[in-house]
């Protein structure tokens, strides 16, 4: 049995994060990840946003520059109708990352900051002990068992189901969840590079949207729920069938989303215990490490103070208030209705002068 002051389970941005900030705080600290290579699988197409204080590019300035692939300098919206939207973003706006590179870095961010990690090791169990979480059991025969004072579960979307939240008691079975396929096409017409589309309508089973976005010279980058809906918009008429017609797969990656676009769970901590990131309910890749950052910030204080009641970690909840959305209408708000509906709220945007697609609000 081996024993920590802070454990955190899942090597993504907020797991890493989390690490790295409990660690360079003084305490004991392991991060355990399942798969044998950190940022592989690829579970995101790698867009890193931009924020309004400039903490994206502090996260940038200590990475190899190579993370970087492309920056976003515009950001355009296609109603189903072919009405077009241009928002300038003035050098603040999405960059498009490298997502394994990324997540390598931040782990080895954190294992220079003091924290151990361990690969290869899935955790199948969270140990409690009158009521509280005091450890994790895991897949190795090395250390079946990890004890700890704080266990952070950065787990990721699919444990909203099958991991620490469930276990824990946070999440319900039943709740919704979304996840497709990344598309990396060759051959993909009209998409300028520094550029960022999105493409309102309804593509067979997917009302919503589709991002599209050029990752290099060669290659764009698009978000679909099934193999038959993109085959769908390559048949259609929007203006994102023109360009997708002649586009040849290359490769294809998975993505996912936690409780459709960034509403987290409602209770985040119990004693011992805090979730960061997409376990937590967090989307998008920069929202999920700062969750992460103020978890990893929040257990090491706990752990000083001897402290690990559920009314200590809720301080937790606090700093993650500044991560809500505040916009009047996100993209979440195009989620499953008719093209008509999607065109009438698309209107409303068009009158906005606070549409600010790629700037987080920190």
């Amino acid at each position: 049995m081996k024993e920590y002051d802070v454990i955190v389970v899942g090597a993504g941005p907020a797991g890493c994060a989390a690490a790295k900030a409990a660690a360079e705080r003084g305490v004991r600290t392991i991060l355990l990840e399942e798969h044998p290579q950190i940022g592989l699988p690829q579970h995101c197409c790698g867009l890193l946003h931009g924020t309004k204080s400039g903490i994206t590019d502090e996260i940038l300035e200590m990475m190899d520059r190579r993370v970087v692939v492309a920056e976003v300098k515009t950001r355009r919206i296609f109603s189903p109708k072919g009405r077009m939207m241009e928002i300038p973003l003035e050098g603040k706006g999405c960059r498009i990352i490298d997502r394994g590179l990324f997540d390598m870095q931040l782990a080895a961010q954190a294992t220079d900051a003091g924290a151990e990690i361990r690969v290869n090791t899935k955790v199948t169990g969270l140990l409690t002990h009158d009521g509280s979480a005091v450890g994790v059991a895991t897949s190795s025969r090395v250390m079946p068992e990890v004890h700890g004072k704080v266990v952070i579960g950065a787990d990721g979307i699919s444990s909203i189901l099958r991991g620490i939240p469930r276990w824990a008691g946070l999440t319900e079975t039943g709740v919704e969840t979304l996840s497709g396929i990344t598309w990396w096409l060759a051959g993909v017409k009209d998409v300028e590079p520094g550029v960022l589309e999105l493409h309102l309508g309804a593509f067979g089973g997917q009302k919503g949207w589709v991002w599209l976005e050029r990752y290099d010279s060669s290659i764009c980058v698009a978000d679909f729920l099934s193999f038959e809906d993109l085959e769908w918009c390559r048949r259609g008429s929007w203006v994102l069938s023109k360009k997708m017609r002649d586009a040849v797969p290359v490769r294809i990656t998975g993505w996912s989303h936690p409780l459709y676009y960034g509403k987290p769970l409602p209770q985040k901590v119990k004693p011992g215990l805090i979730l960061a990131g997409a376990a937590a309910g967090y989307n998008l890749s920069l929202r999920c490490l700062l969750s992460g950052r103020y978890a990893g910030e929040t257990a090491a204080e706990a752990v000083q103070e001897g402290n690990a009641t559920e009314e200590r970690l809720a301080a937790y909840e606090k700093l993650c208030d500044r991560l809500q959305e505040s916009r009047r209408i996100s993209f979440a708000s195009f989620f499953k209705l008719s093209e008509n509906e999607q065109e009438e709220l698309f209107e409303k945007m068009t009158h906005m002068d606070d549409v600010d697609c790629d700037l987080l609000a920190l």
